[in-house]
């Protein structure tokens, strides 16, 4: 048998606890860039696009104007003076304008499920963005609900699928306490 020397040994142990320190402290900073490579996109996404957009500002404005006048549900069907209507220019005219207003809701919640999709998959920091805009993001969901489920039930465009991280997000949010 060969006699192991103690020094040896504690050589050995002394470089294997170096280098698991040295994971650990590899793997621990990796974790760190990445959070706070989130919180940087959570902070971008805010002051970019919620503050200093005006196309964003305008479709917000345009959301609450059409959430506030409680039409945005009805926008998925055609309107009763659009089906009414004699005139195939104005009916064309008035289906246009329905469109255009489903096109701009379309877009302004795509906003919504983008950041959901972005927190999912950790590129945008959670507890940031919803420390700073949890009330706005539950407010558009509850707004935009009936909306969406019109929406998703439509005969032509069948799509149960529609807006549901917004949807899973919102939800969730709404029953944590704040």
């Amino acid at each position: 048998m060969i006699p192991i020397e103690l020094e040896a040994v504690s050589a050995v142990g002394m470089a294997v606890i170096g280098i698991a320190v040295s994971i650990w402290l590899v793997v621990h900073q990796l974790r760190r860039q990445r959070k706070l490579a989130a919180q940087r996109a959570a902070l971008d996404l805010i002051s970019r696009f919620e503050i200093h957009n005006q196309r964003w500002v305008d479709l917000r404005s345009e959301f609450v104007s059409l959430r506030n006048s409680n039409r945005l549900a009805s926008l998925v069907k055609p309107s009763p003076e659009e089906q009414d209507e004699n005139d195939p220019d104005k009916r064309a005219e008035l289906r246009t304008e329905r469109e255009r207003k489903i096109v701009l809701v379309i877009t302004y919640l795509n906003h919504f499920e983008c950041v959901a999709t972005g927190i999912r998959h950790g590129i945008i920091d959670e507890s940031l963005y919803k420390e700073w805009l949890r009330g706005d993001y539950i407010n558009a969901w509850d707004d935009a609900h009936s909306f969406v489920v019109e929406l998703r039930q439509r005969k032509d465009k069948e799509n149960p699928e529609l807006f549901v991280q917004f949807q899973r997000l919102a939800k969730k949010w709404k029953n944590e306490k704040s």
